[in-house]
C-alpha cells in the first residue's frame, strides 16, 4: 500500500472502509514490514491467504477486536452479527502447516537469505539480457517478479500491455522445455538453492539466445 494512500477509516455507520488483502500485505515479504504496513495505514481488515501456510488452503483475517467480534458465535442475538466461515475452518492439517510456516519464517536470517537468492537471480537475468542486447525489464518486489520484453518504462497496466507478448510466450515455453516452469511470474522460496538459481540462469541464457537468433 503506497504511502500516498489515504488513511482508511470507517464510514458513518461504522462499516469498514478499507481492507488490505494478501496481495498488498504479502508483497512486503517480512513480518516487521507487514507489521509496519498495518501500523502505518491501519486498514480496518487485513486478509492473509495460502502464503500463511506455505500453499495449504487457509485464510487468516486480522482486524480490531470490535470488528472481528461481530462474527463471534456466542454474540447476543440482539447485537449486530456477521457470519464467518469457510470450507477448511479449523482443518488440523492446514493449521499445522500454518504453525510450521510461521516458525520457519520467524527464524533469524530467513528474509536476508531470501533477499540474497532473489537478488542473484534478478541480477543474473539483467546481465544476460544486457549481454544479448535483449530489451527486458524485471518487474516485482521481493521474491516475486516477472519479465517484460519492452524497451519503454513499465509504470502501469497500459505500459505492460504494450510489451512484446509473443516473445514473452516464447520465453515461457522455451524455459518449460528446459525444465524451468513459470506461470509468467517467478516465485523464489527458501527451497531454492544457489545451484537451482545457477541452473535457472543457464536455461534463461539459452532461451533468450534462441529467441534473439
Amino acid at each position: 500500500m503506497p504511502a500516498e494512500y489515504p488513511h482508511p477509516s470507517a464510514d458513518s455507520d461504522g462499516v469498514p472502509a478499507a481492507a488490505a488483502d494478501d496481495v498488498i500485505v504479502s508483497r512486503w515479504n517480512d513480518f516487521s514490514l507487514t507489521e509496519e504496513l498495518i501500523r502505518r495505514h491501519a486498514p480496518d481488515l487485513a486478509t492473509f491467504g495460502k502464503a500463511l501456510t506455505n500453499g495449504m488452503p487457509m485464510t487468516g483475517i486480522a482486524g480490531s477486536r470490535e470488528i472481528i467480534g461481530v462474527s463471534h458465535p456466542h454474540r447476543s442475538p440482539s447485537e449486530a452479527r456477521a457470519y464467518f466461515g469457510n470450507t477448511l475452518n479449523g482443518n488440523p492439517l492446514c493449521a499445522a502447516a500454518g504453525v510450521a510456516t510461521l516458525d520457519v519464517l520467524g527464524r533469524p536470517g530467513v528474509y536476508e537469505r531470501l533477499e540474497s537468492s532473489t537478488g542473484k537471480l534478478k541480477r543474473g537475468v539483467a546481465q544476460i539480457a544486457a549481454r544479448l542486447g535483449v530489451g527486458v525489464q524485471i518487474l516485482g518486489d521481493g521474491p516475486v517478479f516477472q519479465l517484460a520484453f519492452a524497451d519503454h518504462p513499465i509504470r502501469d497496466v497500459a505500459d505492460l500491455r504494450r510489451a512484446d507478448a509473443d516473445r514473452f510466450s516464447r520465453f515461457l515455453l522455451g524455459c518449460a522445455a528446459h525444465g524451468v516452469l513459470s506461470s509468467g511470474k517467478f516465485y523464489l522460496s527458501l527451497a531454492h538453492s544457489d545451484s537451482d538459481i545457477s541452473e535457472t540462469l543457464d536455461v534463461i541464457a539459452e532461451v533468450l539466445a534462441d529467441i534473439e537468433s
